[in-house]
């Protein structure tokens, strides 16, 4: 899962691509880049960190042009960091930059036609030759282009939100035929822009225009003339796991507020404490997501809500941490118990998810210091598959319900009680069609059979590589 970011003006976009980038860190906080075009020139600045850690007032001065593309990054793959920064650039064809969201499954047969012009391990870099492959020896009318993403699209198997500046042309974003990874349109009177959420197009004062369609790709040119075309759509299958975690609650996603999203399914959780005949003393959610879900559940049970556990506001996101020692390591200085809060009392500690079990556990363990029962409430139901689409957990082995009941995951994490929202509670609160539910019920949006083994053993070798280093 990335953030990315497109923006298209008539005056000059560095500005506006850092800041609306910021409001996408919590969308990955391994590495961050912004490419712009000036005139027949492509301007670059990427690396590892945070962005206020790699852009200064100097470098973005020299990220001059009138559109541009930017992106962060947490890696879902890829065992050396800095080769896999994005943007990612090629100057044969044409002088392209592409950021992208989402996983492609197909990188194996890609990597055999174009493993000889590659620098990385990066399947974005294979969308990008494929793109440039698709556009060699034709002049980039805007059929050219079109005919070319469509193509992309026949070939790619997998996800993907994405943006290009093109030199001479103008900016390009496409989404895939599933609508599996968010992308929206922004516009003022002088510019466009597209993001991952609504959140950065609020930013910088854009007026978000909609989301774009599955299979759909659209044109924006040097004079801000506007060209959208649906060119391959399926059923969609939008990802449920943005509106449970991953989004900023200020966000809307397929035109539905996350925080709403939450709020509701955190009510929808009443009636599990009162079928467990459960008397809480106290709601605390694990910060931050699952504050508005906390809400929700307050307001259904009139039960207080109260902040019982403090977070450390300069420890990221752990979820996105591409290490189990990072994330182990956050944890123990992320969250600290609130005494006053959780002594002597029930508590139910709400959160957004069960993964691995290593946040559950610390956080239980935390709050057992003062508490005397901790229920844990989990606002996603039970994750059993992989995903192969762009979340973090594509190795089957590592999930906690993979292959535990209930009861033995409430063990596990040493809660006194454990409720699971059911997938009917998140598509009732969520209110679209097309949701992708694959790492709850395995029916995935396409073909992973051929890719699965592939992906599993390439994962794993990046995950003990990353560990071992």
């Amino acid at each position: 899962m990335c953030g990315i970011i497109g923006i298209i003006s008539t005056e000059p976009v560095n500005i506006e691509l850092y800041n609306s980038l910021l409001s996408l860190q919590h969308r990955g906080q391994d590495s961050a880049g912004i490419a712009v075009v000036d005139q027949t020139r492509l301007n670059l600045k990427k690396g590892l960190g945070l962005i206020e850690n790699i852009f200064t007032e100097e470098n973005l001065s020299l990220l001059w042009g009138n559109y541009g593309i930017a992106q962060v990054r947490y890696a879902t793959s890829g065992a050396t960091p800095k080769k896999e920064v994005q943007p990612f650039l090629i100057g044969y064809p044409n002088l392209i930059a592409m950021a992208h969201n989402g996983n492609i499954l197909n990188t194996k047969s890609l990597k055999k036609r174009f493993n000889n012009r590659t620098e990385s391990e990066s399947d974005t870099e294979l969308i990008l030759h494929l793109l440039g492959s698709k556009l060699e020896n034709k002049k980039l009318t805007n059929e050219t282009i079109f005919n070319a993403v469509k193509e992309c699209m026949q070939e790619l198997n997998g996800s993907y939100s994405i943006v290009c500046a093109i030199a001479g042309v103008g900016l390009l974003a496409f989404r895939d035929p599933h609508g599996i990874r968010p992308l929206a349109m922004g516009k003022k009177d002088n510019g466009v822009m597209f993001a991952s959420e609504t959140v950065a197009i609020d930013t910088i004062n854009y007026k978000y225009i909609k989301d774009l369609g599955c299979g759909e790709a659209i044109i924006v040119r040097e004079n801000l003339k506007i060209e959208e075309r649906i060119l391959l759509p399926k059923e969609p299958r939008h990802c449920m796991f943005e509106w449970i975690y991953f989004a900023r609650p200020d966000s809307e996603i397929e035109g539905k507020s996350v925080y709403v999203a939450r709020i509701k399914l955190g009510r929808s959780l009443a009636k599990y404490i009162k079928e467990k005949q459960l008397a809480p003393d106290v709601i605390v959610p694990v910060p931050d997501t699952s504050k508005p879900a906390a809400l929700g559940l307050s307001q259904e049970t009139n039960i207080v809500n109260e902040e019982g556990l403090i977070k450390n506001r300069y420890i990221g996101r752990t979820f996105i941490m591409p290490t189990q020692l990072k994330r182990e390591n956050a944890l123990s200085v992320k969250l600290n118990a609130n005494k006053v809060v959780l002594e002597n009392k029930k508590v139910i500690l709400i959160d957004d998810s069960i993964v691995r079990g290593t946040t559950s556990r610390r956080i239980v363990k935390t709050a057992k210091k003062y508490a005397d029962k901790i229920y844990f409430i989990s606002t996603c139901p039970p994750i059993k598959y992989p995903c192969y689409y762009g979340i973090d957990f594509p190795i089957k082995e590592e999930l906690l319900a993979n292959n535990k009941t209930v009861e033995e995951i409430k063990n596990e994490i040493g809660a006194d009680e454990l409720i699971y929202a059911t997938i009917d509670d998140v598509r009732q609160a969520i209110r679209i069609p097309g949701l992708c539910t694959a790492c709850l019920d395995g029916l995935y949006p396409t073909n992973i059979e051929e890719s699965q083994k592939d992906i599993h053993k390439l994962r794993k070798s990046e995950r003990d590589k990353l560990n071992k280093d």
